[in-house]
């Protein structure tokens, strides 16, 4: 199950899907992840997402949609984004390096001056 809480309102989901969807909890409709965060952005909404109760899918779904999401909320506003010491303007360049990195990542922060982006091993990695 995720929670995302958006102007003061808390919503849960649960699954995620192959079309990238996910189900709401309490009336079973079932909503495309990008395309809520996408509704967000437009009402220029910030969003919090809680994760600790997702299943693996459900937490690789969800990541990726947020990710993206907030990486075009950087580009419009003209915030960079920070991951391994780097600092990227152009979006894609920083999902390449994500991708190409090997590391687990998540949101460290979202503010004024950009998206701060974490990272973690992969569990095969750990000795």
């Amino acid at each position: 199950m995720v929670t995302i809480t958006a102007n003061g309102r808390r919503q849960e989901f649960e699954g995620f899907d192959e079309q990238g969807r996910s189900r709401f909890v309490g009336s079973g409709e079932w909503l495309n992840v990008e395309e809520l965060l996408f509704g967000l952005i437009d009402r220029r909404w910030s969003w919090e997402i809680d994760h600790s109760e997702a299943t693996d899918n459900e937490l690789a779904g969800w990541l990726t949609a947020d990710l993206r999401a907030r990486f075009v909320c950087c580009a419009e506003e003209g915030r960079p984004v920070h991951f391994l010491g780097k600092v990227y303007t152009e979006y894609q360049e920083a999902e390449d390096a994500i991708a190409e990195s090997g590391f687990h990542v998540r949101v460290a922060r979202d503010n004024e001056s950009g998206l701060y982006i974490d990272h973690y091993l992969l569990p095969e990695h750990k000795n």
